[in-house]
Protein backbone atom coordinates (compact mmCIF):
# COMPACT_ATOMS: atom_id res chain seq x y z
CA UNK A 1 0.00 0.00 0.00
CA UNK A 2 1.26 3.47 -0.86
CA UNK A 3 -0.25 6.78 0.25
CA UNK A 4 0.83 10.09 -1.28
CA UNK A 5 -0.22 13.43 0.18
CA UNK A 6 0.26 16.70 -1.65
CA UNK A 7 -2.41 18.89 -3.20
CA UNK A 8 -4.50 15.73 -3.05
CA UNK A 9 -4.32 12.46 -1.14
CA UNK A 10 -3.90 9.26 -3.13
CA UNK A 11 -3.82 5.60 -2.13
CA UNK A 12 -2.61 2.69 -4.24
CA UNK A 13 -3.04 -0.92 -3.17
CA UNK A 14 -1.89 -4.14 -4.86
CA UNK A 15 -4.80 -6.40 -5.84
CA UNK A 16 -3.07 -9.40 -7.48
CA UNK A 17 -2.81 -10.91 -10.96
CA UNK A 18 -6.51 -10.58 -11.88
CA UNK A 19 -7.84 -7.21 -13.05
CA UNK A 20 -9.81 -5.83 -10.06
CA UNK A 21 -13.39 -4.71 -10.51
CA UNK A 22 -14.17 -1.39 -8.87
CA UNK A 23 -18.00 -1.55 -9.31
CA UNK A 24 -18.65 2.20 -9.13
CA UNK A 25 -16.61 2.66 -5.95
CA UNK A 26 -14.57 5.54 -7.37
CA UNK A 27 -11.44 3.38 -7.32
CA UNK A 28 -9.50 2.90 -10.55
CA UNK A 29 -7.92 -0.41 -11.61
CA UNK A 30 -4.28 0.13 -12.55
CA UNK A 31 -1.33 -1.92 -13.80
CA UNK A 32 1.38 -1.99 -11.11
CA UNK A 33 4.05 -3.95 -12.98
CA UNK A 34 4.70 -6.63 -15.59
CA UNK A 35 7.90 -8.68 -15.66
CA UNK A 36 8.91 -10.70 -18.74
CA UNK A 37 7.40 -14.19 -18.66
CA UNK A 38 5.12 -13.41 -15.69
CA UNK A 39 1.51 -12.33 -15.29
CA UNK A 40 0.89 -8.61 -14.80
CA UNK A 41 0.17 -7.42 -11.26
CA UNK A 42 -2.76 -5.03 -10.84
CA UNK A 43 -3.82 -2.64 -8.15
CA UNK A 44 -6.53 -0.19 -7.19
CA UNK A 45 -5.98 3.55 -7.10
CA UNK A 46 -8.15 6.03 -5.20
CA UNK A 47 -7.83 9.76 -4.68
CA UNK A 48 -9.17 12.77 -2.86
CA UNK A 49 -8.26 15.58 -5.20
CA UNK A 50 -8.81 18.55 -2.88
CA UNK A 51 -7.17 17.32 0.34
CA UNK A 52 -4.88 20.36 0.65
CA UNK A 53 -7.88 22.67 0.22
CA UNK A 54 -9.55 20.94 3.18
CA UNK A 55 -6.48 21.48 5.37
CA UNK A 56 -6.31 25.16 4.36
CA UNK A 57 -10.03 25.61 5.02
CA UNK A 58 -9.72 24.05 8.48
CA UNK A 59 -6.78 26.31 9.27
CA UNK A 60 -8.64 29.46 8.25
CA UNK A 61 -11.97 28.55 9.83
CA UNK A 62 -10.98 26.65 12.97
CA UNK A 63 -7.58 28.22 13.70
CA UNK A 64 -6.07 24.73 13.50
CA UNK A 65 -2.53 26.00 13.05
CA UNK A 66 -0.71 29.03 14.32
CA UNK A 67 2.85 30.16 13.50
CA UNK A 68 3.52 27.01 11.47
CA UNK A 69 2.40 24.63 14.22
CA UNK A 70 -0.68 22.44 14.10
CA UNK A 71 -3.00 22.45 17.14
Amino acid sequence: MKITFGTGAFLQSIAGTDVPEAHGSGLLPTLCWKLPGEKPVYGLDGGVYNAASAVNWAGKNWFVYRAGRVF
